[in-house]
């Protein structure tokens, strides 16, 4: 399951994941605390798998790229690092070629939430990869 697999890619970079945080507005965080990296997962908020593995990758994009901001950053600063996340975690867990060869084998023909529910990500990441990869 690619989720514990992000659980342990974690703990073995030195990400601590604190699960159980009460974020109900973000579900997730992560921050850089004196060289230190934490990732917030308010478990109880996910509705579904997919949706706590999106959030998690999330998060370690902003980690494994230290695409970090504060709120007192600039807008385009915000984009910049919440891109660079997005981008780490959608390499992370959608491979572009295993795309590509579901789309060519369907003609084209096939619907966005099925191909979130193969990949077990939310539609909206789903949309977000097909986006960037095409």
């Amino acid at each position: 399951m690619i989720t514990d697999t992000l659980y342990s890619q974690a703990d073995s970079d030195g990400i601590e994941v604190l699960c159980g945080a009460h974020l109900p507005l973000t579900k997730s965080v992560s921050l850089n605390m004196d060289k230190k990296m934490f990732i917030g997962i308010d478990d109880t908020a996910m509705q579904t798998s997919a949706e706590e593995r999106v959030h998690l990758a999330h998060e370690m994009g902003h980690c494994e790229t230290g695409a970090f901001y504060s709120l007192y950053s600039p807008i385009d600063n915000r984009h910049w690092c919440e891109n660079k996340a997005n981008i780490w975690a959608i390499h992370k867990l959608i491979d572009q070629d295993i795309l590509c060869n579901l789309i060519k084998s369907r003609d084209g023909e096939i619907g966005v939430w099925e191909l979130a529910d193969y990949f077990d990500v939310t539609e909206p990441f789903m949309n977000m990869a097909l986006e960037y990869y095409f």
